[in-house]
C-alpha cells in the first residue's frame, strides 16, 4: 500500500513486481479503507465467511 508499505523501497521496485499487479500500482489507503467501511456497515449485513481481496489483481 502506498506510501508506508513501500517506504523501504524508496519507490524503486523491480519491474516484475509491478507487472504482477493487474492495476500496475500500489493501493491507496482510501481504497482499502472503503472496503473496510463497507464490510463494517449495514450494506454488508448478508456477507458471511467471505474473503474480500483488495489486492488490485496482484498475481491474477
Amino acid at each position: 500500500m502506498d506510501p508506508d508499505m513501500a517506504a523501504g523501497s524508496k519507490g524503486h521496485l523491480p519491474p516484475i513486481i509491478m507487472e504482477s499487479h493487474a492495476i500496475q500500482r500500489f493501493a491507496k489507503v482510501d481504497e482499502v479503507a472503503a472496503a473496510i467501511v463497507f464490510l463494517a456497515g449495514p450494506d454488508a449485513g448478508f456477507i458471511t465467511g467471505s474473503i474480500i481481496d483488495v489486492g488490485g489483481g496482484f498475481n491474477s
